[in-house]
């Protein structure tokens, strides 16, 4: 379909979901999400998921910050202090453990950086992650359909969906080049950035702040709560779109997933583009940094500031 506006010329490009994506994205799906089965014939052992209560301690006081009841851990995940996990390995259910650690010197606390310190824990559960085969049963359980074939349909179904989107989002981004390109006026640097800092608040931040904020209210926290919730996934959206843009240039196309330097084909303006990698680096860095800090006072809140912390060295 050619649409033709005042001057503006543009194609609307349709694309047909293969079998082949369709099925892609089913494995996709199969990797991501394992059944969690629970284990109780043996101690936990590296990959597993223990649930446990910790607390912990520096010269025998309990530190703020350092207690979480009921918390899942990945053991060899890396989500913890350093030493952390390996200590977990070999308990049994029921057990109580005590985790010897030392903080690292730029650990984000400083009142704990260098020190040493104890961990008391109590072992509730010991799960392991099992793959899924592809039949019914995948497809009641993760994909809330009653056959693996109805599932197939719903995600052809997304998959044309989101496609079109795409389509739309590329087709509009086109359009608006053509008149901007009609235009005496010639915006700044400053101003592309606001824009397109106000374009991904839109987007990748809107995200992330609504299933945080979302959490609070299922948990039935108080306003200032949600607040901070929101402020963390701003600035964790921020950061991941920064990153996202470097990527795109130093980033390696096996790892990322998609071709490097298809925004400079496309002549899209990105935040390198405007402020160069180092400068985008370091706002990466700001923008975790303001993430983190929304949350510091929350219990138990050690997964989110190690998933913070990772955007600012993801390759993918």
């Amino acid at each position: 379909m050619e649409l033709i506006y005042k001057g503006l010329r543009g194609t609307l490009e349709h694309m047909e979901v293969s079998d082949s994506e369709v099925e892609r994205q089913l494995k996709r799906l199969q990797e991501q999400t394992p059944r969690r089965v629970p284990v109780t014939d043996r101690p936990a052992q590296n990959g597993d998921e223990v649930v446990l209560d910790y607390a912990g301690y520096c010269d025998g006081v309990q530190f703020e910050g350092g207690t979480a009841e009921k918390q899942s851990l990945t053991l060899g995940s890396g989500m913890f202090i350093p030493g952390f996990e390996e200590q977990l390995t070999g308990a049994k259910i029921g057990e109580d453990v005590t985790v010897h650690v030392t903080f690292p010197k730029d650990y984000r606390a400083e009142n704990l950086a260098g020190r040493d310190a104890e961990f008391r824990c109590k072992i509730h559960e010991i799960r392991q992650n099992v793959p899924y085969e592809l039949d019914d049963t995948f497809a009641k359980e993760v994909g809330q359909c009653r056959t693996l074939d109805e599932m197939r349909g719903r995600l052809r179904e997304s998959l044309r969906a989101y496609y079109e989107d795409c389509a739309e989002m590329e087709l509009q981004d086109k359009l608006m080049r053509q008149v901007a390109a009609t235009l005496d006026y010639k915006p700044t640097d400053a101003e592309l950035e606001q824009g397109l800092t106000q374009l991904n608040r839109l987007k990748t931040c809107a995200m992330i702040s609504a299933a945080a904020e979302l959490g609070c209210v299922a948990a039935g926290l108080d306003g200032e709560k949600r607040r901070q919730a929101r402020e963390f996934g701003d600035g964790l959206g921020l950061a991941f779109q920064i990153r996202d843009d470097i990527l795109d240039v130093t980033g390696s196309e096996d790892v990322f997933g998609k071709p490097i330097g298809s925004d400079a084909e496309e002549g899209k303006t990105t935040f390198v583009n405007l402020k160069g990698l180092e400068e985008c680096q370091r706002e990466v860095e700001r923008q975790t940094a303001r993430a983190k800090a929304a949350i510091s006072g929350w219990p138990g809140c050690e997964f989110l500031m190690e998933l913070a912390d990772r955007m600012v060295s993801r390759v993918k």
